[in-house]
């Protein structure tokens, strides 16, 4: 089997399609990574092939503006930039996927990977990292609006869902059914409703996480977190083990691999910490602030190494993220941004693992000011968090997380996915 692993986003929407491309080149197939510019030298770190999809300076482009963490604005701004990607996409993947033996795994929002499918009648297995990308009439998913109430009836997310549908119609279905025009193959509408495989869709979370519904499409098969953490460098950075080795609880902050924005979250990061007499280790590989004594910065540290060492975790609620957080048995305190990560904090809070803050916290659109009273909910809520009962709660998961090997799951349905065909 050639596997041809593609995906799009920052470290969470690729480290899991990287690490199912060792298990699978583990068990003697042919494996080629296909992402960002910048996963070149970790994917070769990795023995995998790689071919490109979209520049470094491309992505980092997308990055760049504040916009792409804006609930409202951040649809637009993805679909500006990349809806004119799909064209070449489409050649790259038709290109790798040439001998009879190819095998398309991509996330939804590669839509170039159904053309090739529809065009040549190749498998398309789609990855999704999140039960919030499952469209669901029974338990839709939560969208991080502002003035949409998280108590709202169901039928209110549901009608937000159709809006969200016709927007993605409106921005790229058009330069999508251009393309399809182009290749001999009828328009379609309602394109949300075709980014899921028909051919087999895994769910790379476990079913305690994301509880399947009687309406989610029945190609669907759940494998558990995909953590590649524990497989990349483990060291610590220069005077962060004597940093930790203090009496004071330590608060890892960390919002996304592809934060470039927000000096403020440095800034509540410290205060918080002073108000709760404890330290803070911040990461974030773009930005560099100065460093009062009871904060500590890192570009980066393997999450699986730093954060069984703390207290807490606040983080943005991207998915690998909340699945680390599980696996070291810590609570999580979440301060969504967009896209699934309210969602993903609502799940946290109800499993007991952590607590989550309303939309009117998202601290990256307070470029100019912090108010104190978001300050003080924000350290209200992680005194919540460092008491026993919540330690203890987020302790049971742990064995939960680390028990189950999503990469090797994932690996096993490929495979007899592939003797089928």
């Amino acid at each position: 089997m050639h596997a041809i692993l593609a995906s799009l986003g920052t470290d969470g929407d690729v480290l899991p399609f990287i690490g199912l491309g060792v298990a699978l080149r583990a068990r003697a197939h042919r494996v080629t990574i296909v992402a960002s510019g910048q996963y070149a030298d970790l994917v070769a770190s990795h023995w995998l092939e790689f071919r490109e999809l979209v520049t470094s300076e491309k992505m980092r482009a997308l990055l760049s503006n504040a916009d792409v963490w804006h609930p409202l604005k951040a649809a637009r701004h993805t679909a500006d930039w990349g809806r004119n990607m799909i064209a070449p996409q489409y050649r790259l993947l038709t290109e790798l996927a040439a001998s009879n033996d190819s095998v398309l795994i991509t996330n939804p929002s590669i839509l170039a990977a159904g053309l090739v499918r529809e065009k040549f009648g190749r498998p398309l297995i789609t990855l999704v990292l999140q039960p919030w990308m499952i469209p669901s009439a029974i338990a839709p998913p939560i969208f991080h609006i502002p003035g949409l109430p998280l108590r709202a009836p169901r039928f209110l997310h549901a009608i937000f869902f159709r809006l969200i549908e016709f927007a993605a119609d409106l921005l790229v279905g058009r330069e999508l059914n251009r393309l399809r025009r182009s290749l001999g193959l009828k328009s379609v509408h309602c394109i949300l409703h075709h980014w899921l495989s028909r051919d087999l869709v895994l769910g790379m979370f476990p079913d305690w996480f994301g509880p399947p519904q009687r309406d989610w499409p029945p190609q669907i098969q759940l494998t558990g977190f995909p953590r590649l953490d524990a497989t990349v460098n483990r060291s610590l950075p220069p005077g962060l083990h004597e940093f930790l080795s203090n009496r004071k609880p330590t608060i890892v902050f960390t919002f996304g691999s592809g934060m470039m924005h927000g000096p403020q979250l440095f800034e509540a990061a410290s205060r918080i910490c002073a108000k709760l007499d404890a330290q803070g280790l911040f990461i974030n590989r773009f930005q560099t602030p100065s460093l009062p004594p009871h904060m500590f910065h890192a570009t980066f540290i393997p999450f699986s190494e730093i954060f069984p060492r703390c207290a807490a975790i606040v983080h943005h609620g991207g998915i690998g993220t909340t699945a680390e957080c599980f696996a070291a048995g810590k609570p999580q305190l979440i301060l969504p941004l967009g896209f699934d990560q309210l969602d993903n904090g609502i799940r946290v809070k109800n499993l007991g693992a952590g607590l989550h803050t309303p939309s009117k916290h998202n601290l990256v659109a307070r470029t100019k000011s912090l108010h104190e009273g978001d300050i003080n909910e924000i350290t209200s809520a992680l005194s919540q968090l460092l008491q026993t009962s919540f330690q203890t709660s987020a302790a049971r998961l742990a064995d939960r997380v680390r028990s189950q090997n999503g990469l090797e799951a994932a690996a096993d349905a490929l495979e007899k996915f592939a003797s089928r065909r």
